[in-house]
């Protein structure tokens, strides 16, 4: 899955995104290639450690590489652009509602 698609993710699950644990856990894509989910760095413990060593926000950071590696693993991209449309969805007619609440 690529980045953008992780990063929707992210905003789905946790409201912001983490591109530095996406940019970590693909780092070694371009020596390995399409073999890079098979080395350590795209591994949950990878994640795990790589989350409890940032400065802020470690768990939601653990839980975004670990998502990371699921959506890979079980390839998650339409499942994510559906939710992502769904929410836009659901946004634009909450704000449409909310306009026509204060016309009143």
């Amino acid at each position: 899955m690529d980045h953008r698609r992780h990063r929707k993710l992210d905003r789905i699950l946790f409201g912001e995104e983490f591109p530095d644990v996406h940019k970590y856990l693909d780092s070694t894509c371009k020596t390995s290639g399409k073999y890079h989910r098979s080395d350590f760095v795209h591994s949950p413990i990878s994640a795990i450690i790589y989350g409890l060593l940032a400065k802020d926000k470690q768990i939601e950071r653990i839980l975004s590489g670990l998502f990371h590696i699921l959506a890979d693993e079980l390839k998650l991209e339409p499942l994510v652009d559906l939710l992502d449309s769904l929410l836009l969805f659901i946004n634009i007619n909450n704000t449409k509602t909310n306009k026509v609440r204060s016309k009143r």
